[in-house]
């Protein structure tokens, strides 16, 4: 059993009221790595204590920051620091050497190091790539704490690969041509919806669709064939998805057992942070996992 020793302060209460929290990303911006990198700081992370942990997302597949306004503000009411980033060629972060099609996971994961290495120590939550990234960068950097894997991509050595209808759409010429030549590429609104979206209400589909980009093709070959992942030597949390058509529970729970993981589900597709009926209670639960820290 884990106890609620959470190093922020606990006075959160929901802003979504009746209906649906909805504003523009005004959140604080920080380029880092020669400018090439976009961040975006909470209120909080703004005032934070040099000694206080930052909280930082990593977005998935055609994601950037954007995916992770819900859970800024969350935090933001916590009193907590926490911080979202652009990877390269996403969003306002700039992507150099080739172009974002040639840009591949360790070029993502050494996009994240200068991140951690900006803030120090940081708790890292992942999304879908993103979390694939974290364990990725928590294996090699001591400044991370604790990392979070939310509908975590599948690393190599788990004997389970990307649900079967993923893979088959990915056979699809315009997805296949990007893989192999390195080109930039983005899902049709159908299979968007299909893969991702299949959960979400209308409106949160809208804004999902909304805040899509293109992603690189040397990254998705990249998953497709697995990338190595060393055992965590920190604590970790999964959070899998009941409803997720990408990454399945399968997947989650052997990640979790590879690592020695805490795992919770919810009853949710793919896009947890964008989905207005789970992303709190999810919020909550991770908190509460990061809470309870001995550092």
């Amino acid at each position: 059993m884990w106890t609620n020793k959470n190093p922020w302060p606990k006075n959160h209460t929901s802003t979504k009221g009746g209906g649906v929290m909805r504003s523009n990303f005004n959140f604080q911006r920080k380029f880092i790595a020669s400018g090439n990198i976009c961040v975006y700081l909470n209120d909080c992370a703004t005032k934070r204590l040099p000694t206080t942990p930052m909280m930082v997302f990593i977005h998935g597949m055609w994601g950037s920051a954007r995916v992770f306004e819900f859970w800024l503000r969350y935090a933001d009411e916590m009193n907590i620091p926490a911080a979202a980033f652009d990877l390269r060629g996403h969003g306002n972060s700039r992507c150099t050497n080739g172009g974002l099609g040639h840009a591949g996971i360790l070029d993502y994961v050494a996009d994240a190091n200068e991140v951690v290495n900006t803030f120090g120590k940081c708790y890292l939550v992942g999304h879908s790539m993103g979390a694939l990234i974290a364990r990725k960068v928590a294996t090699e950097n001591s400044n991370v704490l604790k990392v979070v894997s939310v509908t975590s991509a599948p690393e190599a050595g788990l004997d389970m690969m990307l649900a079967p209808s993923v893979l088959l759409k990915m056979m699809a010429p315009r997805y296949l041509s990007a893989m192999l030549f390195k080109k930039e590429f983005t899902l049709t609104a159908e299979d968007a919806e299909e893969l991702m979206g299949n959960t979400l209400s209308n409106e949160d589909l809208e804004h999902m669709l909304r805040e899509t980009n293109l992603e690189s093709g040397r990254a998705a070959r990249d998953i497709t064939m697995q990338v190595h992942v060393d055992k965590l030597q920190i604590k970790s949390l999964v959070i899998g998805a009941g409803r997720d058509n990408i990454t399945r529970i399968g997947i989650q729970d052997r990640i979790a057992r590879r690592h020695g993981s805490e795992i919770s589900y919810t009853n949710s597709g793919h896009m947890i942070p964008l989905d207005t009926q789970v992303n709190e209670s999810v919020f909550m639960r991770i908190t509460k996992f990061l809470g309870n820290s001995q550092n």
